[in-house]
């Protein structure tokens, strides 16, 4: 009898396992048929970039079982994304007056809403329900953003530096750089209205922010400048190659005009040199070739050198061509229609790049109208490296991986 009974447990072990991994294999090909195939089909198409096909999907779905939320919350994001805002709202209203929604359902439904109204242009009930976002948690670091976004369409500044702070705080998303752009604006605005110790403050707050806001130097300088502190200005225009170097070339011309009512054209020249020594670009050559003259040696010993390269700007070629005009006798004739057909053509070109987009405009703009993005549009001033193949590459850093 002990005998048998010892034969019965591993029987009893073995007997056990086979039931358990019975049980574990009927629950997983359960699980499995919760998965409506129709769903299934659905994020195919929206996986293939079929949002017609996914939206006829999931209507299906909805139609069959109105107690699918999540299907209801995806079918409105597709509303919402064919630009039909008005049934996208209402798919999500029908859920958020739903009382029997989780937590996260509830909150996921409630930011979608506000994403509807958003885009609808509905700004003041867009605020209102992404505040009520924040407030319930679950989503808040998406809620902020959005907030963001209406308090910039809105220029409302302060606001903005409020929400901002609070995304950096409580959700651990670094916005110095943002904040310093917000309070520029606000310091610009009180520039623009006679405000200038204001101004003073909003463009030094920037800077507790981003120490790197060549924005913020730029507007200090200007202030300086125009109270006829020129030292003042010299060193803040000064700081503008050291901590974002590709707007330098915003700066030039204001620092030649400080240095020059100082009675100081060599200072100029100096810190000319200084800055070509560290990647200057090809504004502070330009500037370097003006500054010494059309008769200086060095001026023949630059352009040696610059034409080495592998490729040499239109612009730099222009300013060549233009001074052998002014200098030859017999070619100059020749040399000036050359000059002006080189004008044509540099007026055509763009003068800005986003670095984050690729968008190419003339005029600087601090806030990217295409993508958003603040401080990403930055001058087109080839100095060692090109600057497309540097915005190439840093495009790369935002794709997905």
């Amino acid at each position: 009898m002990g005998e048998l009974l010892w034969l019965l447990i591993p029987l009893a072990a073995i007997s056990g396992w086979y039931a358990a991994s019975l049980s574990y294999r009927r629950q997983a090909e359960q699980s499995a048929s919760l998965i409506p195939d129709e769903y299934i089909k659905g994020l195919n198409f929206l996986l293939n970039e079929q949002p017609d096909k996914a939206l006829e999907v999931f209507i299906r779905i909805v139609e069959v079982d109105p107690d699918t939320i999540e299907t209801q919350i995806a079918l409105g994001n597709l509303f919402r994304r064919r630009g039909e805002a008005d049934r996208a709202i209402r798919m999500h209203q029908n859920l958020v007056a739903r009382s029997n929604l989780s937590f996260n359902l509830r909150a996921n439904a409630l930011l979608e809403l506000g994403r509807d109204y958003l885009r609808a242009g509905l700004l003041d009930r867009a605020e209102s329900i992404l505040k009520e976002v924040v407030q319930i948690g679950g989503q808040t670091a998406q809620a902020y953003k959005h907030l963001r976004e209406i308090y910039e369409q809105e220029k409302d500044w302060m606001n903005a530096i409020e929400t901002a702070v609070h995304l950096q705080n409580e959700c651990g998303l670094p916005q110095g750089e943002v904040i310093a752009h917000y309070y520029c604006e606000l310091g610009e605005c009180a520039l623009a209205h006679g405000q200038y110790d204001v101004a003073f403050q909003h463009a030094k707050k920037a800077l507790t922010y981003d120490r790197a806001c060549a924005r913020a130097s730029i507007l200090l300088g200007d202030l300086a400048f125009g109270q006829g502190n020129y030292k003042a200005a010299i060193k803040f225009y000064s700081d503008v190659h050291v901590q974002r170097h590709e707007f330098i070339s915003l700066v030039l011309p204001k620092l030649k005009e400080a240095y020059a009512r100082q009675g100081d054209n060599k200072g100029y020249l100096t810190l000319l040199q200084r800055i070509s020594e560290d990647n200057g670009g090809m504004s502070v050559v330009l500037s370097m070739i003006e500054s010494l003259g059309c008769d200086d040696a060095t001026v023949d010993e630059i352009f040696a050198a610059e034409f080495k390269r592998p490729s040499v700007p239109l612009r730099m070629i222009r300013v060549y061509v233009q001074i052998k005009s002014e200098t030859g006798e017999r070619t100059s004739a020749s040399l000036t229609r050359i000059v002006a057909a080189l004008d044509s053509h540099l007026e055509r070109q763009a003068s800005h790049l986003c670095h984050r987009c690729g968008l190419e405009t003339k005029a600087l703009f601090w806030q990217c109208p295409s993508c958003h993005g603040w401080g990403t549009i930055k001058p087109i001033d080839v100095g060692h490296e090109d600057q497309r193949w540097s915005r190439s590459r840093d495009s790369m850093k935002h794709l997905p991986v």
